[in-house]
């Protein structure tokens, strides 16, 4: 690789942190390790009320390539990726969570995947995808018409800049802001967004991303249960307003990428509705009747208000005529 670095795209790393004092120096030093030098890393903190920011700092004041940028209260991770998108420089974006890290290769493939016929000016590609590792295990992430995953997340990707202005413009346009709160779901809504602008994608074939899962996260704590399955469905319903908007219009046939909402809606009330605080969140919605059924029979009737009705109908005949053999 050339030692002008100025010759090589410049790549912006998005690292969103809160409360993450256990795991973010280990994500923001695999981006430091980078074997593509060009690039910026910027830590969002995001309201953080442990040590983060401080270690942040600190991380700064060592390294010229981190940028810290802190929000006063915690706005959610798709507000603090906004945050992100709007402060970076690069040409090329790539969003890591604080708990997660990426190979010393990552930038430099999915920055040549991007630019398939060798130059930045005369890419093709708007992002790249590659699949990842969960623990010491590599994991294929599944695509229909390259674009299309069976999960819409943000990480395991680099874009275009242009890219994800574009994105949040469609977001504000929309929604009249960017929504605060957000922490689950929000990768589908970015999806949905960014899927109105894509032309084409780069797939990659080998795992280059290391996706942790901790009792800590955001995702999995069970204290965050209850809000975690009212924030999952404040996303759904988010995408439903922007798919019925008529500024939603992709370009490539990928509309199967959107309804993917769907599963992953039956995904989150199948898991969060088997606990007992969603159970007792169920109860105070006056949806009590809800935690008599079997838990696989109550998400497929709650991801009815989202798409593909008809398909969780079949769901619903398949699962009862087979006595609950069928989940699928």
């Amino acid at each position: 690789m050339s030692e002008n670095y100025s010759l090589e795209p410049f790549v912006s790393l998005i690292i969103p942190a809160y409360n993450a004092e256990n795991f973010l120096q280990k994500s923001v030093q695999s981006c430091l390790e980078q074997s593509h030098k060009n690039l910026e890393i910027l830590i969002i903190d995001d309201g953080s009320i442990d040590s983060t920011l401080q270690i942040a700092y600190e991380l700064a004041q060592n390294h010229a390539q981190i940028k810290v940028f802190a929000q006063s209260q915690n706005r959610g991770t798709f507000a603090a990726r906004a945050r992100g998108i709007e402060e970076s420089r690069g040409d090329f974006i790539a969003f890591v969570d604080a708990d997660d890290w990426i190979e010393s290769g990552f930038c430099a493939q999915m920055v040549a995947a991007i630019m398939r016929k060798g130059d930045f000016a005369n890419a093709t590609a708007d992002f790249a995808v590659c699949h990842y590792f969960l623990g010491d295990l590599p994991k294929i992430r599944v695509f229909d018409n390259k674009v299309a995953g069976t999960r819409i997340v943000n990480w395991a990707c680099l874009y275009r800049r242009a890219l994800l202005l574009q994105a949040l413009s469609l977001c504000t346009r929309v929604f009249g802001e960017i929504p605060n709160g957000l922490f689950s779901g929000e990768d589908t809504l970015m999806g949905l967004l960014i899927i109105s602008f894509v032309r084409d994608c780069s797939v990659m074939n080998a795992p280059l991303y290391h996706y942790t899962q901790h009792d800590e996260s955001t995702t999995h704590s069970a204290a965050l249960r209850p809000k975690r399955l009212q924030n999952a469905a404040l996303c759904f319903d988010l995408g439903k307003t922007l798919q019925a908007h008529p500024a939603w219009n992709p370009s490539l046939p990928v509309r199967e990428f959107a309804h993917t909402t769907s599963n992953l809606a039956i995904y989150e009330f199948y898991i969060l509705q088997r606990h007992t605080d969603s159970i007792m969140m169920l109860q105070s919605e006056q949806q009590s009747y809800l935690v008599r059924l079997p838990p696989y029979l109550c998400a497929l009737l709650c991801a009815r208000r989202y798409h593909w009705r008809w398909r969780n109908d079949l769901r619903i005949v398949l699962y009862c005529l087979s006595f609950g053999v069928i989940k699928r």
